[in-house]
């Protein structure tokens, strides 16, 4: 019989597909109404591409604050000893899983309502990527602090998304405030998505590797190597898009 996620994790892909929909949908109808002229014309003079992206930072804000408000920030932060003790095989089926499974359902919804062209590869490549690994992980039972670990990751999107928000409003790229919103996006980008990889890396290979060999057997522990490396590399890419920017 196929594995499949507890149901407090596919309860959390409904919300977090229902609440990205509906969030991207009421950005669209209430932004441009109660936006000042100057700001109104600045949205309208988008391309179809920006245009798309910008109306995305609402459910991505949104979900950002749920994930960084709820269990995933508990158990980041060490509140959890049973996580914490057991970081790659202990799971907990109740709110924990529910939250994995909203960002999955943000994702996936986020990928259709945008598309892939608006997305870019690389965003592409997360999305799918992340929504098969937690789907994965989910079904099997493991793995899960992990997961709410990167998921707490999304503290750095509400500044990434402050930043774009005064991009399109018309603020200078060089100017005073743009050049705050950058600073504290690549700080907080990097204390939480950059300085902790090496902590990341030598958990699994020194101490999670075994463990998940042994209940698992190898072909999960490649498959999390996979989708491990591929959250080291786009972390990496982005902070150094981000450094070069800045140095500009």
């Amino acid at each position: 019989m196929v594995p499949i996620p507890p149901e407090a994790f596919l309860l959390g892909i409904a919300v977090g597909g229902l609440g990205c929909f509906l969030s991207m949908r009421l950005a669209r109808a209430i932004i441009p109404r109660i936006a000042s002229p100057c700001f109104r014309a600045k949205l309208e003079s988008l391309d179809s591409r920006t245009e798309v992206l910008f109306y995305s930072h609402a459910p991505s804000t949104f979900h950002a604050l749920a994930q960084i408000l709820g269990p995933p920030a508990a158990i980041s932060l060490g509140r959890s000893g049973a996580h914490y003790n057991n970081k790659m095989l202990y799971f907990d089926e109740g709110p924990p899983a529910m939250f994995s499974g909203i960002f999955v359902g943000y994702l996936l919804v986020d990928f259709v309502m945008c598309g892939h062209k608006a997305l870019g590869p690389i965003f592409t490549i997360h999305h799918i990527s992340a929504s098969a690994a937690w789907w994965m992980f989910a079904s099997v039972r493991t793995a899960q602090w992990y997961a709410c670990f990167l998921q707490f990751n999304e503290l750095s999107t509400p500044f990434v998304n402050a930043r774009m928000v005064l991009l399109v409003a018309g603020y200078p790229s060089s100017g005073l405030e743009v050049t705050i919103a950058s600073l504290a996006m690549i700080l907080v980008f990097g204390l939480v998505r950059v300085i902790p990889l090496p902590t990341l890396i030598y958990n699994f290979f020194a101490v999670d590797f075994s463990a998940l060999r042994a209940r698992h057997g190898s072909g999960l522990v490649a498959l999390f190597t996979i989708f491990f490396s591929i959250h080291i590399f786009l972390q990496m890419y982005w902070f150094s898009l981000m450094i070069r920017k800045l140095v500009k």
